[in-house]
């Protein structure tokens, strides 16, 4: 019965990687809005409109009617971030009190890069093409912190390619479209509590949430997908600009292996179990975003702008683990909401080689304070940006952007299902406490007209 049970559990604990890798990939989090080193000196605020680096490949392809002659940009941001959780009351599978560090920081610094081209091909028609990372994920916490089980690595990165084309039907008017190609992949893992289950099983001397107990999950993916993007860019006077822009889902089918480990000390005591690999699919869809933006010239040094983007969470009612060997699906409800963010940016021409910048946004979580998860703590929040030009030539600009981001400390109670499913009882190991986050951003950018 032991070995029965147990040899079952090599199933249960990928499927439990399966769903946790699924909610780490829709929390607010996971949208990456680090888009181009100018525009991050307002926060993306009116860049649905502005028209004013090549990142409007990303913003709104019909903006590409206003970039002439031969452009390329390229920017660094590198975040560095804090998510430390603080133990409130956590409990291991049997209400004792867990094993492990009661505070972790799983913060790890990120590096994103974008890349842009454009080229007017007439007066009429410009080309232009992006690189970038519109969604990702890093949280790593200690190995031996006490939710583990829960979460321990999360990564995951998207790479999309993007060529557009802008057309300006008449002085007031441009429409554009793009293809995004967009390949994705994730590596996570979570420990799994073979203490506790051995414990509830009756094997001699296993005891809950020790490490030396402890076996560990890693699932791996990756796909390609295809979307597309939309814009239509309206200019009632010089100087002011409308601009409204569509960015597809884009859907992905996440070929996963997923790997069990079992350690010595307890494949030693139980005949048959030993560690394995299972073969899953994941169907994953990037979420559309609708974004508006507006952008007004004061005077020849003045300009403010606004914008606000729309974000289709709420496609999100499941999740379906496929397995290669046609088990059953595994599925698991979801819960998450649409949500809005809103900008607001300044720019000022204090010389001919500085131009200054300025944005605020407010950043709504898709994610219900329920369904939080250490994979990806997040919360509402308020972004503050500063930024800077240094017009070296009229060939070549330098950007420069610093962003502060404003996070409340949140609650979370998360209970890994590992180890009920395994002993087929509804317990496991619940962490709970408060997380205290905030991330600072230094953007770094290069403008080149050619």
């Amino acid at each position: 019965m032991q070995t029965k049970t147990y040899l079952c559990l090599s199933r249960v604990a990928i499927i439990a990687s399966v769903l946790c890798y699924a909610d780490s990939g829709q929390a607010g989090a996971f949208q990456v809005t680090e888009l181009c080193g100018l525009c991050q000196g307002v926060r993306n605020a009116g860049q649905a409109a502005a028209a004013d680096s090549g990142a409007t490949v990303f913003f709104n392809p019909a903006g590409l009617t206003y970039r002439k002659g031969r452009q390329a940009d390229i920017s660094l941001h590198t975040l560095f971030g804090k998510f430390e959780f603080q133990d409130n009351q956590s409990t291991n599978a049997i209400g004792g009190q867990p094993i492990g560090r009661y505070s972790n920081d799983g913060a790890e610094p990120a590096f994103i890069p974008n890349l842009y081209y454009t080229q007017e091909i007439n007066e009429n028609l410009t080309f232009g093409v992006g690189l970038t990372t519109p969604y990702g994920l890093l949280t790593e916490y200690d190995k031996h912190w006490i939710g583990r089980y829960n979460a321990i690595k999360s990564e995951l990165a998207t790479t999309n390619i993007n060529p557009s084309l802008g057309y300006k039907i008449n002085d007031k008017l441009s429409v554009g479209a793009g293809l995004m190609l967009q390949y994705i992949e994730a590596d996570l893992t979570s420990a799994v509590d073979f203490g506790a289950i051995g414990f509830l099983l009756g094997i001699p001397g296993v005891t809950p949430s020790t490490p030396a107990f402890d076996g560990f999950n890693q699932l791996t993916g990756d796909d390609w997908g295809l979307g597309w993007n939309l814009g239509l860019l309206f200019e009632p006077q010089p100087g002011t600009r409308l601009g409204i822009s569509y960015r597809s889902g884009v859907n992905l089918n996440l070929e996963g292996q997923a790997r069990i480990t079992v350690p010595d000390s307890i494949a030693s005591v139980v005949p048959g179990l030993s560690s394995r690999r299972e073969n899953a699919t994941v169907d994953f869809t990037s979420p559309a975003i609708l974004m508006l933006g507006a952008y007004h010239e004061i005077n020849e040094r003045w300009a403010i702008m606004a914008g606000a983007w729309w974000t289709d969470w709420s496609q999100f009612d499941e999740i379906r683990i496929k397995f290669k060997d046609g088990s059953p699906d595994a599925v698991q409800p979801e819960n998450w909401h649409d949500s809005w963010r809103y900008q607001l940016g300044v720019s000022y021409q204090y010389s001919p080689q500085w131009t200054l910048r300025a944005g605020l946004e407010y950043d709504e979580s898709p994610v219900n304070e329920k369904d939080l998860t250490p994979r990806v703590p997040d919360s509402d929040r308020t972004w503050l940006a500063i930024g800077a030009s240094y017009h070296y030539s009229p060939q070549f600009s330098l950007d420069f952007a610093y962003t502060h981001i404003f996070i409340s400390d949140y609650d979370i109670s998360d209970t890994e299902v590992t180890t009920g499913a395994a002993v087929g009882a509804p317990i496991g190991n619940t962490l709970d406490g408060t997380y205290d986050a905030d991330a600072n951003i230094l953007s770094v950018g290069l403008r080149w007209s050619f």
